[in-house]
C-alpha cells in the first residue's frame, strides 16, 4: 500500500532507501508483502500478485527472500479466509517466479496457537496446490524456553504431515527486558535475564530445526497501544527516537552474537 497506495506511479523511495541501507551495510533483508491497497479486496489474488511481482522485480538485485503478508491467520494480518490466502500464495508465488525466478516466497508466517489448522485449510483448498507455492514456511514464536525446541518439533512434524519439508524460519523470537513482563519464571531478574533467556532459546530453536531465528533488534518505546507492552522491550539495542539517536546495546546483543559466532 504505501508504494501503490496514491498516484498514478508507484512510490519507490521508501524502499529504495531499505535497498541502498542493505546493500551499504551487507544485511539481507526478508520482504514482507503486506497491506495491499485498500483498493484491492483480499479475494483479489490476481491483483495483489501483481503488485507483489513488481516489488519482487523492483528490488530484484538486494532482496530475494518475499514473506506473502504476516500472521495471516490472524485478522490483523490478513483479513480473509484461510481458502483466500491460498489463492493469494500461490498467485503471488508464481507471480514472483516469472519476474524474478531465483527469488524465495516464504509462507506468511504462522502465529499460534491456531497456526496448525489455519494452515490445514490453506494447503486444502481445492486448485491453488498451496503446499507447492512457498520455498520455506515460517512461524513466530515466543514461550517459555523450556517449551520451544518442543513446539518447533511439532511444526516440522505438521507441516511434514502436509506435505513441506523444506526450511523453517523463525521469523519473529524475542523476550522483554522489563521485569514486569517475563513470564518465563527461570529467566526473570530485567536485562541479564533477556540475554541468557535468548541465548538458551536461540540454541533450543537450531537444535530443533530452525535454519533462521530472526530476534527482535531494537526496542520499540513509541508503541501507545498497552497490547503491545509486552513487546516493547524485546530489542537487544535500545535506540533513542530523539536526535542523534544514540545507542545503547543490552546485554543480550553480545549473547546473540555469542551464539552467532559459536
Amino acid at each position: 500500500g504505501g508504494i501503490f497506495g496514491a498516484g498514478a506511479a508507484p512510490d519507490w523511495a521508501r524502499l529504495d532507501e531499505v535497498l541502498e541501507l542493505s546493500r551499504r551495510y551487507e544485511l539481507p533483508v526478508l520482504g514482507i508483502l503486506r497491506s495491499p491497497p485498500s483498493s484491492l479486496p483480499v479475494h483479489d489474488a490476481r491483483g495483489i500478485a501483481d503488485l507483489a511481482g513488481q516489488v519482487a522485480a523492483h528490488a530484484r538485485d538486494t532482496i530475494v527472500h518475499w514473506e506473502v503478508f504476516n500472521e495471516p491467520n490472524a485478522e490483523w494480518g490478513f483479513s480473509g479466509t484461510p481458502e483466500d490466502y491460498a489463492r493469494v500464495l500461490r498467485a503471488t508465488h508464481d507471480a514472483i517466479k516469472t519476474r524474478v525466478p531465483e527469488a524465495k516466497v516464504v509462507l506468511g508466517a504462522m502465529m499460534v496457537p491456531h497456526g496448525p489448522s489455519w494452515l490445514a485449510r490453506v494447503v486444502a483448498t481445492p486448485g491453488a496446490d498451496a503446499v507447492h507455492a512457498f520455498d520455506i514456511a515460517a512461524v513466530n514464536l515466543r514461550d517459555a524456553a523450556r517449551r520451544l525446541p518442543g513446539q518447533m518439533a511439532a511444526w516440522r512434524m505438521m507441516l511434514a504431515g502436509l506435505g513441506f519439508t523444506g526450511p523453517l524460519w523463525v521469523t519473529e523470537h524475542g523476550y522483554p527486558a522489563d521485569s514486569a513482563f517475563q513470564g518465563d519464571p527461570a529467566f526473570q531478574g530485567g536485562e541479564t535475564a533477556q540475554a541468557r533467556f535468548l541465548t538458551e532459546g536461540i540454541l533450543g530453536l537450531g537444535e530443533a530445526g530452525a535454519d533462521e531465528v530472526f530476534v527482535t533488534l531494537r526496542d520499540n518505546v513509541f508503541l501507545a497501544d498497552p497490547f503491545f507492552d509486552q513487546f516493547l522491550t524485546e530489542g537487544v539495542v535500545a535506540i533513542a527516537d530523539a536526535p542523534p539517536h544514540p545507542v545503547r546495546r543490552k546485554p543480550a546483543f553480545a549473547a546473540v552474537r555469542r551464539v552467532v559466532d559459536n
